[in-house]
């Protein structure tokens, strides 16, 4: 079955139904025949990364503007704890970095742990939530 090219909406295309040459996600009929078949799976696979691509574009990646990094005195109130052997096998949220051999960590009132410099970066720079639980920290006046 011959495979095309929507121009429209950069999608793949293929004959509908009622033998159209018309793209199912536009319904236009800009299309070009592929020469160079791909594989199905492979098709699926580049279909499915560009509706997520499509999907993380729709979605505001900007920062709210009420949202404001943690006083300085939070976070320098913030205390290193020892991990446990559970909590060593488990990663930070801030930095994705497994805590391998280190003994201890920077935990929230919230409960949740990360690296020290992880966290206090996180807080200091960018926002007074907890990345995970996005439970609120003393927010600073500054921006």
């Amino acid at each position: 079955m011959p495979q095309y090219w929507c121009y429209i909406c950069n999608n793949f295309a293929t004959i509908n139904e009622a033998g159209d040459l018309l793209c199912q996600v536009c319904n236009q009929d800009f299309l070009e025949e592929r020469r160079v078949l791909i594989p199905p799976q492979v098709l699926a696979i580049i279909q499915a990364l560009m509706e997520r691509e499509a999907l993380d574009e729709s979605f505001n990646m900007e920062q709210p503007s009420d949202v404001k990094p943690a006083t300085e005195e939070f976070v320098n109130s913030l205390s290193n704890v020892m991990l446990t052997n559970k909590e060593i096998q488990e990663n930070c949220s801030v930095c994705l970095d497994n805590f391998k051999e280190e003994l201890k960590g920077c935990k929230l009132p919230c409960g949740h742990i990360f690296h020290e410099d992880c966290i206090k970066e996180w807080l200091s720079k960018h926002n007074n939530r907890c990345p995970v639980c996005r439970v609120e920290f003393q927010a600073s006046e500054e921006v």
